[in-house]
């Protein structure tokens, strides 16, 4: 369907340049640009950027200021007749990747603060949480939304409801359309999406300050009043069906899937939270309301505030929202792993050029009192100063990139070493995986590098702490997994506390070579 996105893009941009936009579009599109200005600003990075930015490029400290005062005056002429000089077809260039054999002709027609107070956290009568962080000088507010549920919850001729229910929660709701709901979301410069993992969903609205009456109202109809509209399911669901397919066209996702049904055999983790082409071909709208209906109950709802805004009005805003949830019981669910009692090697083929390996191991789940240690370790197998990187890409050159990786359930997990390599050398890595396994286990870690993987990890810690949607994310799955809800110095303490001997106990706790999987996917035979 090339021919007939490019010539419809053609088509807009013909239009603007003959008729202009409306100003509904050039007030949203104002509005966008300022809280992405604000966004911009949200880090210390950030504000560093924007000085040198307007320092160096435009010899103007005071710029962001004058910019501000220009683009109020912009009005949709303005916008007419700048599209009419630029956007036409003579000073376009095209780019398309496409399937070989199958190419198709081109078609020619604000201020950052460094500490917050701890989130609050206020339990209803319907086991309802809700978690309140006010506080920070950017005026912006992100409310986080998170159920336990994914694989875990899924029956296994269900496998990726819950990712499609996230994805509808975010939808029609209330009675109003998907694309009424994103235009007030867009008009307003707010985001509006959702997430789903190995352990659960979350629903993410943020916005300037004073829009948090609409971020309730949104909330409360995706939660309490979606519609699930057949059609808006079956657009959806073929959406998730195009992310399964793209998935076993990359070298590194199908590996991945092949390695994860592999590994975890019958547990629920064996899949992605995407599920199969099979399942979600089959899962109806029916599916996803009696999905919604065990997930979005009080004892399994956490919404957390994060940012700019007033205590009392997110209480009144954010109260009935969590008060509405039924009482309805929630059983949680994660089950254990069972490793396999012997190594295991497989191999896939794949029409690539490359070939990818994999080495998996059991890992600890994410409420293990070790899972902030399994950090450290991942930390000292991955990153461009590891010794991993260093021995396989570095000195031997055998590996385009390689590192590790966990994938985490709550009480299981996988650990996994990947590198991407020639079919001819992959037998020469796997012996430098081992190697580097071999090291850990036997306590000969050096000093240095634990430090460099320790400040790391604090580093992306308090960098990701200066943003409001981090602390709400986090803080909501931490209460949802019944963990400490403000963690920040424990996470960092527990880093510290990683010293050779705790890396040492992990390695040879969880990367025991009698539990490898193995796995090598290189191209065909010639």
């Amino acid at each position: 369907k090339r021919a007939a996105v490019e010539a419809a893009i053609a088509d807009e941009l013909a239009g603007v340049a003959r008729k202009g936009v409306s100003a509904e579009m050039v007030a949203r599109a104002r509005r966008q640009i300022l809280v992405s200005e604000v966004d911009s600003r949200r880090s210390v990075s950030g504000q560093a950027s924007r000085l040198g930015h307007g320092e160096v490029v435009l010899g103007d400290l005071d710029y962001p200021r004058v910019y501000f005062q220009r683009l109020a005056k912009v009005r949709a002429a303005d916008l007419a007749a700048v599209a009419a000089r630029y956007l036409h077809a003579e000073q376009s260039s095209l780019v398309a990747l496409e399937p070989e054999n199958k190419i198709s002709a081109p078609n020619l027609a604000a201020a950052s603060t460094t500490s917050w107070p701890d989130f609050e956290e206020i339990r209803l009568r319907n086991g309802a949480r809700l978690l309140l962080q006010p506080g920070g000088a950017l005026p912006k507010v992100h409310v986080r939304v998170a159920l336990q549920g994914g694989p875990c919850y899924e029956d296994s001729a269900k496998r990726g409801v819950t990712s499609l229910l996230a994805t509808l929660l975010t939808r029609d709701a209330g009675g109003r359309s998907a694309l009424a709901v994103a235009k007030e979301i867009e008009n307003a410069g707010a985001v509006w999406h959702e997430h789903a993992g190995n352990n659960s969903l979350t629903l993410a609205f943020e916005a300037l300050a004073g829009d948090l009456p609409l971020g309730a109202r949104v909330i409360a109809a995706g939660l309490w009043k979606p519609d699930f509209a057949k059609r808006t399911v079956e657009v959806e669901r073929d959406g998730q069906l195009a992310e399964l397919r793209e998935e076993e066209d990359e070298i590194v996702d199908y590996g991945m899937r092949a390695l994860r049904k592999k590994f975890f055999q019958k547990h629920p983790l064996n899949l992605s939270p995407l599920g199969t082409l099979e399942t979600v071909g089959a899962l109806t709208v029916d599916d996803v309301r009696a999905q919604h209906r065990a997930l979005a109950v009080g004892s399994n709802l956490v919404v957390a505030v994060a940012g700019c805004f007033d205590r009392a009005q997110a209480l009144d805003l954010l109260g009935p929202v969590l008060e509405a949830a039924p009482s309805s019981p929630f059983a949680a669910k994660s089950p254990e792993l069972r490793p396999s009692a012997k190594p295991v090697e497989f191999s896939e083929t794949l029409d690539r050029k490359q070939t990818v390996v994999f080495d998996a191991y059991p890992d600890a789940g994410a409420t293990a009192e070790d899972y902030l240690t399994g950090e450290v370790v991942d930390e000292l197998l991955s990153g461009m100063s590891s010794r991993l990187f260093v021995r396989v890409r570095e000195e031997l050159g055998l590996a385009y990139f390689v590192g590790a990786a966990r994938v985490s359930g709550l009480r299981a997990g996988m650990f996994y070493l990947y590198a991407g390599t020639q079919q001819s050398t992959h037998a020469t890595v796997f012996a430098e995986f081992d190697a580097e396994v071999a090291r850990l286990r036997s306590g000969k870690i050096e000093d240095a590098e634990l430090a460099r993987a320790r400040a790391r990890l604090k580093a992306q810690l308090r960098v990701g702490r200066q943003s409001p949607s981090h602390r709400a994310q986090q803080a909501a799955l931490n209460a949802l997994y019944h963990l400490p809800v403000n963690d920040a110095a424990l996470r960092e303490a527990a880093y510290d506390s990683a010293d050779a001997a705790a890396v040492q106990a992990f390695a040879k706790k969880y990367l025991r070579p009698t539990a490898r999987v193995r796995l090598t996917v290189s191209p065909p035979p010639a």
